[in-house]
């Protein structure tokens, strides 16, 4: 007889055959749940297998998990549990209104930029009827000089010692002025940056410094101390009577930055190429002379504001306004004279603004501040209190007007 699964199954204790354990054969196949017909035959000298149900593995391979224990936290899967954990990705923080990143002189990169090349830019395209504006201005401050120096002595014994050598340096640093002029116009490959520098450069002669500030400063020394009565205002706004800025000793200036043939006031950094080596001769940067006061209300409102600061509000500009105020051309009785007279001011103004910028001694608004104080561009918001953007958006229009390209000071 056939040994077969059914007849070990259904077979009593006592009939069991003589060559199997019966306790053998009941722990081997009494556990297993078997699906009929899905046991094979055992084959002579083997014992009987079970095949596996294939549709029973696929269906609980494929199961779903009870809703409860697939979004069960990660806090209450055991220790000893074999389940991959889960892992957050963790996104970088980015913050609302991040930290703008500032220059070595806590002013904002792309804002000195702009200005320093728009200020080149104006410089290399100067037009012909600005140019003409321009000399013949100087040719006003030089002449106004000769005459100072003309009747100066019969204040002599009024003027303190300092005002006197001031007043007397301005003199040499008019006829200085006069003859590089004179040098650039004979120059058959003049420039109009050529003379932008010519008109900056310092001469040293006899332990003293002979430039451009020097004639504006004797010129200004001239008038306050032979007009006590003469309107002076202006050096009584804020942005003069605390002008944000600390003078540097020669250990604590910037290497370079003092003398440089390079233009603007951007910091090597972050100064463009078309800025380096524009100057044929090194000039003086204030800008390397001075630094932010931070304990100035002042400075700090620059900061506030986004609005470049480099030497504080300049002292040249005020002197310009001061001695172009003098022979009271704002005062003309014709309104549109009046008005001519202005435009040609403010135009004037915006080109020494741009001496400034290009010879790191002072920027955009540092220079317009104290022009304001004198009535011009009285419409352009403040940019301390109003905003610099604000400030820069109505000088584009402004400058446009007045026949000054605006490209590089918004771009």
């Amino acid at each position: 007889m056939p040994l077969t699964i059914k007849t070990l199954l259904s077979s009593t204790p006592g009939a069991q055959p003589e060559h199997r354990d019966p306790g053998l054969l009941t722990q081997r196949y009494a556990a297993p749940a078997v699906r009929p017909g899905a046991v094979s035959l055992a084959r002579k000298g083997c014992e009987a297998k079970a095949v596996p149900d294939v549709r029973q593995e696929r269906t609980a391979k494929h199961a779903v998990r009870p809703k409860a224990q697939a979004e069960a936290p990660l806090a209450t899967v055991n220790k000893g549990s074999t389940r991959r954990k889960k892992t957050s990705i963790r996104r970088p923080h980015v913050q609302e209104n991040p930290t703008p990143v500032l220059d070595a002189r806590q002013n904002l990169p792309e804002a000195t930029v702009r200005e320093s090349r728009w200020a080149a830019d104006v410089w290399k395209e100067l037009k012909s009827s600005h140019m003409e504006e321009l000399l013949d201005h100087l040719a006003f401050l030089t002449e106004s000089s000769r005459r100072d120096e003309g009747s100066v002595g019969a204040f002599r014994t009024s003027i303190s010692a300092s005002t006197l050598a001031a007043i007397d340096i301005g003199f040499e640093a008019a006829t200085d002025l006069d003859q590089r002029i004179d040098k650039w116009q004979d120059d058959p490959k003049r420039t109009s940056m050529k003379l932008c520098e010519l008109v900056l450069a310092t001469t040293y002669r006899n332990g003293k410094e002979i430039d451009f500030k020097a004639l504006i400063d004797g010129l200004q020394n001239y008038i306050i101390a032979t007009d006590p009565d003469h309107d002076r205002s202006a050096r009584q706004r804020t942005f003069f009577t605390d002008r944000g800025r600390v003078t540097l000793k020669p250990g604590k200036r910037r290497n370079g930055s003092d003398r440089s043939k390079h233009a603007g006031i951007a910091d090597s950094d972050n100064r463009p190429p078309s800025l380096d080596n524009v100057f044929a001769h090194k000039l003086r940067h204030f800008k390397g002379y001075t630094a932010r006061d931070p304990k100035s209300g002042t400075a700090r409102a620059f900061s506030r504001s986004g609005t470049p600061f480099i030497g504080g509000a300049s002292g040249t500009i005020d002197g310009l306004l001061l001695l172009t105020s003098r022979g009271s051309l704002l005062e003309s009785p014709d309104i549109e004279d009046k008005e001519a007279m202005i435009c040609r001011h403010e135009r004037l103004i915006c080109l020494y603004s741009t001496m400034m910028i290009n010879c790191g001694h002072h920027s955009l608004m540092e220079c317009l501040l104290p022009a304001q104080a004198y009535g011009y561009f009285k419409n352009m918001p403040d940019p301390l209190k109003d905003g610099y953007p604000q400030a820069v958006e109505y000088l584009k229009a402004h400058f446009d007007s007045l026949g000054i390209g605006t490209k590089r000071l918004v771009s």
